[in-house]
């Protein structure tokens, strides 16, 4: 009966395509943070992309990315959409800093509501990547950028996070 079994599970295994391993959340937001930068005429260009929750009021639930045309904003943007709560906004903000190491007790994903503010991790590949947090009960944002160290950037800073515009560009 054993040996039946093993037939049965190589014959079906046999003409089925090997399973693509799933990209997880990781795997994403390391591509996003080691791509080449973009250069411009006048200074080197931030890489940063902004998700954002609640971008419809008709819908209960929805979100939204903004990117530039880089392609590895782009790619980020889609795998988030496709990836990520859309009830939950504070747990893209912890995936990404268990990414980078840090740890979260039990519940903590309920802990994060209305929170604004800047987290500041340390890359692998001499950059940072950046945590702009935006928290509401209503609409939700969080940008994340990658900076290269040692590197001015024009503005020194990232512009505040602004509200989902009410037509997104394409």
């Amino acid at each position: 009966m054993k040996r039946a079994w093993t037939l049965l599970a190589a014959a079906l295994t046999c003409g089925a395509e090997p399973a693509l391993a799933e990209q997880t959340l990781c795997d994403a937001l390391h591509q996003f943070e080691v791509a080449p930068h973009a250069q411009t005429a006048v200074a080197p260009k931030r890489r940063s992309i902004t998700f954002y929750w609640g971008t419809d009021p008709a819908e209960f639930f929805s979100v939204g990315c903004l990117h530039s045309t880089e392609a590895v904003e782009k790619q980020t943007c889609e795998w988030l959409i496709h990836h990520t709560s859309w009830e939950f906004p504070m747990g893209l903000a912890q995936g990404v800093m268990r990414c980078h190491g840090y740890r979260f007790p039990k519940g903590a994903i309920l802990d994060w509501h209305a929170m604004s503010g800047t987290i500041r991790l340390p890359g692998s590949a001499g950059e940072d990547l950046i945590l702009d947090l935006a928290f509401d009960t209503d609409k939700s944002a969080i940008r994340l950028s990658v900076e290269q160290y040692g590197i001015v950037y024009m503005p020194a800073e990232p512009k505040a996070l602004e509200p989902w515009p009410a037509t997104p560009a394409k």
